[in-house]
């Protein structure tokens, strides 16, 4: 199905033109942002497969090289570095921080060494009554209620009857409609 929606609806070069804007973006007037929204659009139209660190460095050299200097590249850490390899060993491994690195910080008390799960400042948190709330003291006793007594109305009463308001009917002409059509077409 995709074959032929391909053949009828793209060009026969398609493909070789994708690669040829993908392999030719650059920056030009566009901001970083827009760059990067074409550089990701052009990169799922040509279905490249390509190792992480080759996208970056494609990415680099579309941009500016004013703007591509100022942008670090990093390296994505792996989980190996956090997560120690289980050995043979039956003693329990030491883990060490590395260098650089902050111990947590609490965001309960902002200490250090500490998530704020196993914070050991535990405040005790009070709860206060809330007051009802103040509404006007003056209260209305049932002699202060006026009661109006509504009656009905007298004299004649000023109905107006449909049927004087209607439009006779014509008769019924099932082949009305078709004489009016035929009129208006010639």
């Amino acid at each position: 199905m995709r074959k032929p929606l391909h053949g009828k609806f793209l060009s026969p070069n398609f493909r070789q033109e994708a690669f040829l804007e993908y392999h030719n973006i650059a920056q030009r007037s566009a901001t970083v942002e827009e760059i990067m929204c074409e550089f990701d659009r052009l990169r799922m139209r040509c279905g490249v497969e390509e190792e992480e660190e080759q996208i970056i460095v494609r990415f680099l050299g579309a941009l500016k090289p004013e703007i591509a200097d100022v942008v670090q590249v990093t390296s994505v850490p792996t989980n190996s570095r956090y997560i120690p390899i289980k050995g043979d060993s039956t003693e329990p491994s030491h883990q060490t921080v590395p260098a650089g690195r902050t111990p947590p910080r609490c965001f309960k008390c902002g200490g250090l060494g500490h998530f704020a799960r196993d914070c050991p400042n535990t405040q005790l948190v009070t709860l206060t009554e809330e007051t009802p709330p103040v509404y006007d003291t003056e209260e209305e006793t049932p002699e202060d209620i006026e009661t109006e007594v509504v009656y009905p109305d007298k004299g004649e009463s000023l109905l107006i009857r449909r049927s004087l308001h209607t439009i006779p009917a014509r008769e019924n002409d099932d082949s009305r409609w078709l004489r009016k059509r035929s009129e208006r077409e010639t």
